[in-house]
């Protein structure tokens, strides 16, 4: 699969939560040949319209075959408040797609974890499997206003558990409880999850118990994106390993042992 280096054009960017932000971007080449869990380096063409001194990695959201593709980024900083106010018809460095997306393999119920911003990816996966397969999505904010709405994933068929940590919308508590709670899953299942690296060794740990696959797609800094750099290599089980390169799509047993 090639990684493609373009010019994409900006169709919208738009609120979709309490400081979370989507941005729709005109890149059909990287959006045909995208993959659910891999992921763009952003980074500036048109002067002006974004300022970092390196791309930035995000994961894929959506990938339509109208050729959009959508990002779903956090206002954590100037680089992401300047996305946030990119007007449509500006143009951004796009370098994807990258890295190893999930597997999702077999044909049994796939389970779905996602804390916080952790849904980007998982939203994609479920939009790809619904048509063939039982999707659950479990969903963890710390509030109510911190839910991407999911509407589209619902109109496919995907079940969606929302646990909030102060409960206000959902169940109360949070995504790892939640998942417990309504666990084990069916054989022949597969759990795929994304979020904080806390909840991603409490469902290591259920399905451990639960003897169900798992995969594990991680979040950290990255700087080139191509694994030259290695600013982005941690310490997994296995051994040191480079996010961009490696993954961000993991085995957990390569992650947690």
């Amino acid at each position: 699969m090639s990684c493609r280096r373009i010019q994409a054009e900006v169709l919208e960017s738009a609120p979709a939560a309490a400081d979370t932000f989507r941005l729709r971007l005109r890149a059909p080449d990287v959006a045909r040949e995208a993959r659910p869990g891999q992921f763009v380096m952003l980074g500036p063409i048109d002067h002006g319209a974004l300022d970092p001194f390196l791309p930035r990695p995000f994961s894929i959201h959506r990938a339509g075959p109208d050729g959009d593709l959508e990002l779903l980024y956090a206002l954590v900083g100037r680089v992401t408040r300047d996305m946030a106010r990119l007007a449509p018809g500006r143009r951004v460095g796009l370098l994807g797609p990258q890295g190893t997306g999930f597997s999702a393999a077999g044909t049994g119920e796939l389970w779905l974890v996602a804390g916080g911003l952790g849904v980007a990816p998982l939203v994609f996966l479920a939009e790809r499997e619904a048509p063939r397969r039982k999707v659950r999505l479990f969903y963890g904010v710390r509030s109510a206003d911190r839910a991407v709405p999911l509407l589209r994933l619902q109109e496919a068929g995907v079940a969606i558990d929302l646990a909030t940590d102060d409960g206000s919308a959902g169940s109360p508590g949070t995504v790892a409880q939640r998942i417990e709670a309504a666990g084990p899953p069916p054989a022949g299942a597969v759990i795929a999850a994304c979020g904080p690296w806390k909840m991603l060794r409490a469902i290591h740990s259920l399905a451990a118990r639960w003897d169900t696959p798992l995969e594990l797609s991680l979040e950290t800094r990255m700087a080139c994106g191509m694994g030259a750099c290695l600013g982005c290599a941690i310490q997994l089980a296995v051994g040191r390993r480079r996010v961009c390169l490696d993954g961000p799509v993991f085995d957990g047993r390569e992650v947690f042992g």
